[in-house]
Protein backbone atom coordinates (compact mmCIF):
# COMPACT_ATOMS: atom_id res chain seq x y z
CA UNK A 1 0.00 0.00 0.00
CA UNK A 2 1.46 3.34 -1.04
CA UNK A 3 1.41 6.12 1.53
CA UNK A 4 0.32 9.74 1.11
CA UNK A 5 3.83 10.95 2.00
CA UNK A 6 5.30 8.80 -0.78
CA UNK A 7 2.88 10.28 -3.28
CA UNK A 8 3.61 13.79 -2.02
CA UNK A 9 7.34 13.23 -2.45
CA UNK A 10 6.85 11.80 -5.95
CA UNK A 11 4.53 14.61 -7.15
CA UNK A 12 6.73 17.34 -5.65
CA UNK A 13 9.79 15.86 -7.37
CA UNK A 14 7.90 15.81 -10.68
CA UNK A 15 6.90 19.44 -10.23
CA UNK A 16 10.32 20.76 -9.18
CA UNK A 17 12.62 18.45 -11.15
CA UNK A 18 14.94 17.58 -8.25
CA UNK A 19 14.88 16.02 -4.80
CA UNK A 20 16.42 19.16 -3.33
CA UNK A 21 13.76 21.57 -4.59
CA UNK A 22 11.01 19.07 -3.78
CA UNK A 23 12.38 18.80 -0.24
CA UNK A 24 12.29 22.58 0.19
CA UNK A 25 8.63 22.69 -0.92
CA UNK A 26 7.73 19.88 1.50
CA UNK A 27 9.91 21.16 4.34
CA UNK A 28 11.85 17.87 4.41
CA UNK A 29 15.44 16.78 3.83
CA UNK A 30 16.44 15.94 0.28
CA UNK A 31 17.62 12.51 1.40
CA UNK A 32 14.18 11.83 2.91
CA UNK A 33 12.41 12.76 -0.32
CA UNK A 34 14.81 10.64 -2.39
CA UNK A 35 14.23 7.69 -0.06
CA UNK A 36 10.44 8.04 -0.25
CA UNK A 37 10.55 8.06 -4.06
CA UNK A 38 12.92 5.08 -4.15
CA UNK A 39 10.66 3.15 -1.78
CA UNK A 40 7.67 3.94 -3.99
CA UNK A 41 9.58 2.60 -7.01
CA UNK A 42 10.55 -0.58 -5.13
CA UNK A 43 7.04 -1.26 -3.86
CA UNK A 44 5.40 -0.59 -7.23
CA UNK A 45 8.21 -2.29 -9.19
CA UNK A 46 8.12 0.66 -11.60
CA UNK A 47 10.98 3.01 -12.42
CA UNK A 48 9.67 6.56 -12.08
CA UNK A 49 12.80 8.60 -12.87
CA UNK A 50 15.93 8.19 -14.95
CA UNK A 51 18.69 9.45 -12.66
CA UNK A 52 21.54 11.42 -14.24
CA UNK A 53 24.17 13.64 -12.68
CA UNK A 54 22.32 16.66 -11.26
CA UNK A 55 19.27 15.77 -13.32
CA UNK A 56 16.12 13.65 -13.01
CA UNK A 57 14.12 12.65 -16.08
CA UNK A 58 10.57 11.41 -15.58
CA UNK A 59 9.93 8.09 -17.32
CA UNK A 60 6.86 7.45 -19.45
CA UNK A 61 5.40 5.30 -16.69
CA UNK A 62 6.22 8.03 -14.17
CA UNK A 63 4.43 10.62 -16.31
CA UNK A 64 1.29 8.46 -16.34
CA UNK A 65 1.40 7.79 -12.60
CA UNK A 66 2.06 11.46 -11.74
CA UNK A 67 -1.42 12.38 -13.01
CA UNK A 68 -3.03 9.67 -10.89
CA UNK A 69 -0.92 10.55 -7.84
CA UNK A 70 -1.87 14.24 -8.14
CA UNK A 71 -5.56 13.35 -8.34
CA UNK A 72 -5.19 11.06 -5.32
CA UNK A 73 -3.61 13.86 -3.28
CA UNK A 74 -6.41 16.23 -4.23
CA UNK A 75 -8.98 13.69 -3.08
CA UNK A 76 -7.06 13.13 0.15
CA UNK A 77 -6.99 16.88 0.81
CA UNK A 78 -10.72 17.08 0.13
CA UNK A 79 -11.32 14.20 2.55
CA UNK A 80 -9.33 15.97 5.27
CA UNK A 81 -11.25 19.19 4.67
CA UNK A 82 -14.57 17.36 4.93
CA UNK A 83 -13.47 15.72 8.18
CA UNK A 84 -12.56 19.13 9.58
CA UNK A 85 -15.90 20.57 8.46
CA UNK A 86 -17.79 17.76 10.18
CA UNK A 87 -15.75 18.13 13.36
CA UNK A 88 -16.45 21.86 13.36
CA UNK A 89 -20.17 21.12 12.73
CA UNK A 90 -20.12 22.98 9.44
CA UNK A 91 -22.66 22.02 6.73
CA UNK A 92 -21.25 19.62 4.16
CA UNK A 93 -24.05 19.90 1.58
CA UNK A 94 -26.53 22.52 0.41
CA UNK A 95 -29.18 21.90 -2.25
CA UNK A 96 -31.53 24.56 -3.61
CA UNK A 97 -34.18 24.69 -6.33
CA UNK A 98 -34.88 27.86 -8.33
CA UNK A 99 -38.17 28.60 -10.06
CA UNK A 100 -37.38 28.87 -13.79
CA UNK A 101 -39.37 32.11 -13.79
CA UNK A 102 -36.74 33.60 -11.49
CA UNK A 103 -33.41 32.43 -12.93
CA UNK A 104 -31.15 35.46 -13.15
CA UNK A 105 -27.37 36.14 -13.05
CA UNK A 106 -27.74 37.85 -9.68
CA UNK A 107 -28.83 34.54 -8.15
CA UNK A 108 -25.30 33.27 -8.78
CA UNK A 109 -24.07 35.84 -6.28
CA UNK A 110 -26.05 33.98 -3.62
CA UNK A 111 -24.42 30.64 -4.48
CA UNK A 112 -21.02 32.32 -4.32
CA UNK A 113 -21.73 33.63 -0.82
CA UNK A 114 -22.37 30.07 0.38
CA UNK A 115 -19.22 28.74 -1.29
CA UNK A 116 -17.11 31.54 0.16
CA UNK A 117 -18.38 30.77 3.65
CA UNK A 118 -17.95 26.99 3.24
CA UNK A 119 -15.36 26.25 0.52
CA UNK A 120 -15.73 22.47 0.90
CA UNK A 121 -19.52 22.32 0.78
CA UNK A 122 -21.22 20.24 -1.92
CA UNK A 123 -23.56 22.63 -3.75
CA UNK A 124 -26.45 21.35 -5.87
CA UNK A 125 -28.75 23.65 -7.87
CA UNK A 126 -31.94 22.56 -9.65
CA UNK A 127 -34.46 24.54 -11.73
CA UNK A 128 -38.09 23.81 -12.50
CA UNK A 129 -41.51 25.41 -12.48
CA UNK A 130 -43.13 26.54 -9.23
CA UNK A 131 -44.86 23.26 -8.42
CA UNK A 132 -41.78 21.20 -9.30
CA UNK A 133 -39.77 23.24 -6.80
CA UNK A 134 -42.43 22.67 -4.12
CA UNK A 135 -42.43 18.94 -4.89
CA UNK A 136 -38.63 18.72 -4.58
CA UNK A 137 -38.80 20.45 -1.20
CA UNK A 138 -41.62 18.21 0.05
CA UNK A 139 -39.74 14.99 -0.79
CA UNK A 140 -36.51 16.48 0.65
CA UNK A 141 -34.78 16.42 -2.73
CA UNK A 142 -33.63 19.97 -1.94
CA UNK A 143 -33.38 21.89 1.31
CA UNK A 144 -34.64 25.23 0.07
CA UNK A 145 -36.57 26.67 -2.85
CA UNK A 146 -37.04 30.07 -4.48
CA UNK A 147 -40.49 30.28 -6.08
CA UNK A 148 -42.65 32.87 -7.80
CA UNK A 149 -45.49 33.61 -5.37
CA UNK A 150 -48.54 31.50 -6.16
CA UNK A 151 -50.72 33.48 -3.74
CA UNK A 152 -51.35 30.36 -1.71
CA UNK A 153 -49.84 28.54 1.24
CA UNK A 154 -48.57 25.06 0.45
CA UNK A 155 -49.16 22.36 3.06
CA UNK A 156 -46.23 21.79 5.39
CA UNK A 157 -44.26 24.69 3.94
CA UNK A 158 -42.87 27.85 5.48
CA UNK A 159 -42.96 30.65 2.89
CA UNK A 160 -41.83 34.25 3.11
CA UNK A 161 -41.19 37.06 0.65
CA UNK A 162 -37.68 37.39 -0.76
CA UNK A 163 -38.03 40.27 -3.25
CA UNK A 164 -40.46 41.95 -5.66
CA UNK A 165 -40.02 41.94 -9.42
CA UNK A 166 -41.68 43.75 -12.31
CA UNK A 167 -43.58 42.04 -15.11
CA UNK A 168 -43.47 43.50 -18.61
CA UNK A 169 -45.57 42.72 -21.70
CA UNK A 170 -43.45 41.63 -24.67
CA UNK A 171 -44.04 40.63 -28.27
CA UNK A 172 -42.09 40.14 -31.49
CA UNK A 173 -40.88 43.31 -33.31
CA UNK A 174 -43.02 42.24 -36.27
CA UNK A 175 -46.14 42.54 -34.09
CA UNK A 176 -45.80 46.01 -32.54
CA UNK A 177 -43.45 48.96 -32.32
CA UNK A 178 -41.50 49.31 -29.11
CA UNK A 179 -43.60 51.18 -26.55
CA UNK A 180 -46.86 50.65 -28.43
CA UNK A 181 -50.17 50.89 -26.57
CA UNK A 182 -52.50 48.09 -27.73
CA UNK A 183 -56.25 47.82 -27.13
CA UNK A 184 -57.87 44.94 -25.24
CA UNK A 185 -59.90 44.07 -28.33
CA UNK A 186 -56.72 43.66 -30.37
CA UNK A 187 -55.02 41.58 -27.66
CA UNK A 188 -57.90 39.13 -27.31
CA UNK A 189 -57.29 37.75 -30.80
CA UNK A 190 -53.58 37.11 -30.23
CA UNK A 191 -52.10 33.95 -28.68
CA UNK A 192 -51.01 34.54 -25.08
CA UNK A 193 -48.11 32.56 -23.62
CA UNK A 194 -48.82 32.05 -19.94
CA UNK A 195 -47.00 30.27 -17.13
CA UNK A 196 -48.38 26.74 -16.82
CA UNK A 197 -48.25 26.73 -13.01
CA UNK A 198 -50.92 29.47 -12.93
CA UNK A 199 -53.45 26.94 -14.19
CA UNK A 200 -52.42 24.47 -11.49
CA UNK A 201 -52.99 27.01 -8.71
CA UNK A 202 -56.20 28.42 -10.22
CA UNK A 203 -54.71 31.78 -11.20
CA UNK A 204 -54.80 31.33 -14.96
CA UNK A 205 -58.06 33.23 -15.50
CA UNK A 206 -56.81 36.14 -13.39
CA UNK A 207 -53.91 36.75 -15.76
CA UNK A 208 -55.61 35.72 -19.02
CA UNK A 209 -56.42 38.42 -21.56
CA UNK A 210 -56.42 36.61 -24.89
CA UNK A 211 -59.04 34.10 -25.97
CA UNK A 212 -56.31 31.59 -26.78
CA UNK A 213 -53.60 30.66 -24.26
CA UNK A 214 -50.55 28.43 -24.55
CA UNK A 215 -49.18 27.25 -21.16
CA UNK A 216 -45.36 27.21 -20.92
CA UNK A 217 -43.35 26.33 -17.80
CA UNK A 218 -40.06 28.05 -18.62
CA UNK A 219 -39.30 31.76 -19.09
CA UNK A 220 -36.43 31.14 -21.49
CA UNK A 221 -38.74 29.14 -23.76
CA UNK A 222 -41.41 31.84 -23.53
CA UNK A 223 -38.87 34.43 -24.69
CA UNK A 224 -37.79 32.15 -27.55
CA UNK A 225 -41.40 31.73 -28.64
CA UNK A 226 -42.14 35.46 -28.35
CA UNK A 227 -39.11 36.34 -30.48
CA UNK A 228 -40.37 33.93 -33.16
CA UNK A 229 -43.75 35.68 -33.25
CA UNK A 230 -45.67 32.73 -31.83
CA UNK A 231 -47.37 34.70 -29.07
CA UNK A 232 -47.09 37.54 -26.56
CA UNK A 233 -46.40 37.23 -22.84
CA UNK A 234 -45.92 38.94 -19.49
CA UNK A 235 -42.48 38.04 -18.15
CA UNK A 236 -40.07 39.34 -15.48
CA UNK A 237 -38.32 42.47 -16.73
CA UNK A 238 -35.01 41.21 -15.36
CA UNK A 239 -35.09 38.29 -17.79
CA UNK A 240 -36.58 40.19 -20.73
CA UNK A 241 -34.48 43.38 -20.66
CA UNK A 242 -31.46 41.98 -22.51
CA UNK A 243 -33.75 40.62 -25.25
CA UNK A 244 -35.46 44.03 -25.47
CA UNK A 245 -32.12 45.89 -25.62
CA UNK A 246 -30.95 43.64 -28.45
CA UNK A 247 -34.17 44.19 -30.41
CA UNK A 248 -35.18 40.53 -30.36
CA UNK A 249 -38.47 41.42 -28.68
CA UNK A 250 -40.31 44.69 -27.93
CA UNK A 251 -42.01 46.00 -24.84
CA UNK A 252 -45.58 47.23 -25.16
CA UNK A 253 -48.49 48.06 -22.87
CA UNK A 254 -52.17 47.21 -22.90
CA UNK A 255 -54.58 50.12 -23.03
CA UNK A 256 -55.83 51.00 -19.55
CA UNK A 257 -53.41 48.59 -17.93
CA UNK A 258 -51.19 49.37 -14.97
CA UNK A 259 -47.76 48.08 -14.04
CA UNK A 260 -47.73 44.67 -12.37
CA UNK A 261 -45.28 43.52 -9.73
CA UNK A 262 -45.04 39.94 -8.49
CA UNK A 263 -42.88 38.71 -5.69
CA UNK A 264 -40.55 35.80 -5.10
CA UNK A 265 -40.75 33.61 -2.02
CA UNK A 266 -38.32 31.43 -0.12
CA UNK A 267 -39.88 28.08 0.80
CA UNK A 268 -38.74 25.21 3.01
CA UNK A 269 -40.29 22.40 5.03
CA UNK A 270 -41.80 23.74 8.23
CA UNK A 271 -40.58 20.69 10.14
CA UNK A 272 -36.95 21.31 9.17
CA UNK A 273 -34.70 24.05 10.53
CA UNK A 274 -32.66 25.57 7.66
CA UNK A 275 -28.91 24.98 7.78
CA UNK A 276 -26.33 27.73 8.24
CA UNK A 277 -25.65 27.49 4.48
CA UNK A 278 -29.35 28.03 3.76
CA UNK A 279 -29.37 31.04 6.10
CA UNK A 280 -26.47 32.61 4.20
CA UNK A 281 -28.22 31.99 0.87
CA UNK A 282 -31.43 33.58 2.17
CA UNK A 283 -29.61 36.60 3.57
CA UNK A 284 -27.99 37.18 0.19
CA UNK A 285 -31.29 36.67 -1.69
CA UNK A 286 -32.97 39.29 0.49
CA UNK A 287 -30.50 41.94 -0.71
CA UNK A 288 -31.22 41.42 -4.42
CA UNK A 289 -32.73 44.15 -6.53
CA UNK A 290 -33.92 42.13 -9.51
Amino acid sequence: MYSIVQLQAFVATCQHGSFKQAAISLNKRASTVAELVSTLEDESDIKLFERHTRKLILTEAGRTLEQVASATLREAAHFSSMVNSINQQQPTKFSVAIDSMLTHPQISRCYRAVLEAFPNIELEVMTGDTLQVIEWISIKRVELGLISAALRQFDGMTQFTAFNFELVEVAAPTWFNHGAVVSHAQMRNLLQLNYSHLNQVDLDKRYQISHRVCPVNNTQEILNMVSEGIGWASVPRAMAQDWIDKGRIVEFSIEGGTGVNWFAEIAHLSETEPSIAADIFVQEIMTLNV
